[in-house]
């Protein structure tokens, strides 16, 4: 499983909760206008209630879930300040206490490895209880700006 930054899954909430309030509150407004005849549609007399029914429910369901995602903005909005607050202090932790010169020698491939692994030792030592996908997801952060030629 890939790490997601909180922010991401934030936008991403943003844009969902936005997009079935529009396509909810459009669609209904679309079933009134059929309602009333004002928006013309080839539809059987002993359908046109069935159809304004159906379409009615679907659109209220998709405003629930517009209404859903928007309860949980503020929620995510503290979350994602707690996680760019963790981040900075562990990248300031990090990168003043990291011995950069460790395992100098080897092929490239194998030096990634014991770069890394020396790395997540060092993570662990301070932050021994961080998520696996989370430290991943910071250990190649941190590999990528101490050793950008790598």
């Amino acid at each position: 499983m890939t790490y997601q930054e909180k922010d991401k899954k934030l936008a991403d909430n943003k844009s969902t909760a936005y997009s079935f309030l529009l396509i909810g509150g459009g669609g209904l407004i679309l079933v009134l206008l059929f309602a009333l005849d004002i928006l013309p549609l080839p539809v059987a007399p002993h359908m046109r209630i069935m159809l304004g029914t159906v379409m009615t429910v679907i659109f209220v369901i998709f405003l629930v879930i517009g209404a859903i995602h928007f309860r949980k903005i503020s929620q995510m909005t503290a979350d994602a300040a707690q996680e760019k607050d963790q981040n900075t202090e562990i990248r300031e932790w990090f990168f003043k206490t990291y011995p950069t010169e460790l395992s100098e020698s080897g092929e490239k491939e194998q030096l990634y490895f014991k770069r890394y692994e020396q790395m997540q030792n060092h993570l662990h030592t301070r932050y021994p209880d961080l998520a696996e996908d989370y430290e991943d997801y910071l250990l190649e952060q941190f590999y990528n700006e101490i050793y950008p030629d790598a």
